[in-house]
């Protein structure tokens, strides 16, 4: 383009993508189809979040010398299986089991401080402390 020259609308310009100029939302055309930018933000949130669900674990005092603990998943399912470590905070293992059926597992409270962990994997997991234990 010289500086002489009026420049070209956005729609105008070669490519297989333009942009169209609207008073409305945005909108990307590629080969004929075009989609709206809240449309396709929606699309894209809901195809990630239908997959996402967090760990969730409470641990409470069974009498002066237990604590039960239940997990499970901000989706409702259940977590039998997964793994609970109960760690010193010096990094030694005090104690180490899988939630039963019913999402629970009980054990001796430790003797001295500790946390519990719930261990489902990468993004999966979480710790709870012994003073949050009551």
């Amino acid at each position: 383009m010289r500086f002489d020259e009026e420049p070209r609308s956005a729609a105008a310009l070669p490519g297989p993508m333009a942009f169209t100029q609207s008073t409305a939302m945005p909108k990307f055309v590629s080969s004929g189809f075009s989609l709206s930018l809240p449309l396709a933000t929606a699309l894209l949130l809901a195809a990630t979040g239908a997959h996402a669900h967090s760990p969730r674990l409470k641990c409470q005092a069974d009498g002066s010398t237990h604590i039960q603990c239940e997990g499970g998943f901000s989706d409702g399912s259940d977590a039998q299986g997964v793994e609970i470590i109960v760690m010193s905070y010096e990094d030694k293992t005090l104690w180490k089991g899988t939630l039963d059926a019913q999402s629970r597992v009980r054990f001796e409270r430790p003797k001295q401080d500790f946390f519990v962990r719930f261990d489902a994997g990468e993004g999966h997991s979480l710790e709870v402390d012994h003073g949050d234990i009551r």
